[in-house]
């Protein structure tokens, strides 16, 4: 069992390693708050979440610039769907 774990993870590192190899950085900005823990786009923004300030941050995804702030109905908000 351990060598099957062992050899799906080496095969989804290289998959992985090899699609951001065929990646081009378009645009970055910085993430707010810090310790982010999830993102998500839903076709029009951008979706993050922070685990420090238990917030979930909707930004522009051209820009990055925060459009609206919303606290999570949880303790340390991890993921998006």
């Amino acid at each position: 069992m351990k060598r099957i774990i062992g050899t799906a993870l080496m095969i989804l590192a290289l998959f992985l390693t090899i699609q951001a190899q065929t990646g081009k950085v378009l645009k970055s900005f910085n993430t707010q708050g810090k310790l982010p823990t999830g993102l998500c786009y839903d076709g029009q923004n951008l979706w993050q979440t922070d685990q420090e300030s238990d917030k979930i941050y909707c930004l522009n995804a051209e820009t990055g610039e925060v459009i609206k702030s919303i606290e999570s109905p949880a303790y340390w908000p991890v993921g998006l769907a």
